[in-house]
């Protein structure tokens, strides 16, 4: 069970910064884990 917990945080930070290095890619001006971390949690 805790390897599992430990996977699905793993994945869900990678997810995070992924969203984070296409909004820089997409010229965005104002970029950090927590505000995206805010923006997917707003989202869904």
């Amino acid at each position: 069970m805790v390897r599992q917990e430990l996977w699905a945080l793993l994945l869900t930070h990678r997810a995070i910064r992924r969203v984070t290095t296409a909004a820089d890619h997409a010229g965005s001006d104002w970029l950090s884990f927590l505000h995206t971390l805010q923006v997917v949690r707003n989202h869904f």
